[in-house]
């Protein structure tokens, strides 16, 4: 998924190209595993470290989850992503 996504920040477009040329990106479970969430593009976003912790510990308010997107508000700034 960090490859088929050009491990770029589906929030803010960041890319962190590593010393040894790698990129470097996370994936965040928007239903985590732990209450059933599944290792899916519908339910995996790929986050740079800063907005991968926003999503974590933020205030989300208005979440909406589609089959082909995703929105969420986070103290108080809207993200929609594509979940294809």
């Amino acid at each position: 998924m960090k490859k088929y996504r050009d491990y770029k920040c589906q929030f803010c477009s960041t890319t962190i190209l590593k010393a040894n040329g790698e990129y470097y990106i996370e994936a965040s479970h928007i239903s985590p595993k732990s209450e059933g969430g599944k290792d899916s593009f519908d339910n995996i976003l790929i986050l740079c470290p800063n907005c991968h912790k926003l999503f974590d510990y933020g205030k989300r308010s208005n979440e909406k989850k589609l089959e082909a997107f995703y929105c969420v508000t986070i103290n108080d700034k809207t993200y929609e992503v594509s979940l294809r």
